[in-house]
């Protein structure tokens, strides 16, 4: 997708252990990747907003704006028109198990050790380093997670995330955790002029 990259582990701060992550959020973000191809720095801004559980969208602006929409039952894919007139290109999945929005969900679980991940603190950056099914499962390995301020959700900086041998890096703005999101925000109305492919 548009979705997904030696330290001792030390005491957390108790508002790290639970009730850390919201019920939902909803943030604004610039991500950074580097092109498979390429190999130089891509950059793009866009928004996320989050419910749980396993409800997410997450829109990329750019020169090719992409809209992913998931919920418990259907993923929604959109890519849209380059060029004026084109059509754009739907996608629409059943939602799997190891389905983006699940990434979140496993935050839940608090910034310590579980069965899920273990976790390492250097300074700012708390690494989440997943369990081999768990990775298996999400397709990805290890999440960073850097703060501002106080070690709490709404101070989030910066999230990277390895996958693959892949490396994508959301930095976060506007956090509004625990924000009233209506389950229509979860649901994708597909645009006029679109081929829409079901899988």
């Amino acid at each position: 997708m548009p979705v997904i990259p030696s330290v001792v582990f030390i005491f957390l701060f108790p508002v790290l252990v639970s009730g850390f992550f919201p019920n939902s959020f909803k943030a604004s973000f610039r991500e950074e990747r580097t092109g498979v191809l390429s190999k130089e720095k891509i950059i793009n801004s866009g928004f996320v907003e989050y419910k749980y559980p396993g409800r997410l969208r997450f829109e990329l602006e750019g020169p090719i704006a992409t809209v992913l929409v998931v919920s418990p039952e259907k993923t929604w894919y959109y890519t849209a028109p380059v060029i004026e007139g084109e059509k754009g290109e739907l996608r629409i999945t059943a939602t799997k198990k190891g389905s983006v929005g699940k990434v979140f969900d496993l935050m839940r679980g608090g910034i310590k050790n579980n069965e899920n991940y273990r976790v390492v603190r250097e300074d700012n950056r708390y690494e989440l380093i997943l369990s081999e099914a768990t990775g298996k499962e999400l397709g990805v390995q290890k999440i960073n997670l850097f703060f501002k301020e106080a070690k709490e959700f709404r101070h989030l900086s910066r999230m990277d995330i390895s996958s693959g041998g892949r490396l994508k890096s959301y930095f976060f703005r506007d956090i509004d955790p625990n924000a009233n999101i209506p389950e229509v925000r979860f649901r994708f109305q597909t645009p006029a002029n679109t081929n829409v492919t079901s899988l």
